[in-house]
This record gives C-alpha cells, sequence and structure tokens, in this order.
C-alpha cells in the first residue's frame, strides 16, 4: 500500500503540493499553459485514485480477517 511503501506523509504531502500548484494555474495556466494545468488536474486525480485503492485494500484486509477468524471458530467447534 502507498502508506506502507512511501509513508502517509509523503501522500498528504503531494497532496497539498498538488492543490497548491493546480490552484495557482486555475488563475493563470489554465489559459496560458494549459499542458501544466493538465498535468496537475492529472496528478490530482492519480493521488485520488492511489488513496481510494488503499482504502479498499485495507477494507479487504479487514474482511479477510475476520473471514479467517470466522473459519478459525468453524474448525473449533468442529473438533468439539
Amino acid at each position: 500500500m502507498w502508506s506502507q511503501h512511501f509513508g502517509t506523509g509523503k501522500l498528504d504531502t503531494a497532496k497539498k503540493c498538488i492543490a497548491d500548484n493546480l490552484q495557482r494555474y486555475v488563475n493563470t495556466d489554465a489559459r496560458t499553459n494549459p499542458a501544466n494545468f493538465n498535468l496537475y488536474n492529472a496528478l490530482k486525480g492519480i493521488i485520488e485514485a492511489v488513496e481510494e485503492l488503499e482504502n479498499k485494500t485495507n477494507r479487504l484486509k479487514r474482511d479477510l480477517e475476520d473471514a479467517n477468524r470466522e473459519i478459525d471458530d468453524l474448525q473449533r467447534r468442529l473438533r468439539s
């Protein structure tokens, strides 16, 4: 996951930098330099997608842990 490999702080820092730059380009470079504006919009979308993937992965890990606990409980009951 992103936070395990890069640290949550780095993701937050990247998000802040991209948002700050995007805000600057909204008023100026959107018209004069659309490539920069589009780049920061794309980076913002990538960060959001990474966060969503991280959240889904965490949810899947929790679900797997719950399922493993249920399996362990069933196995204990079958042995009794």
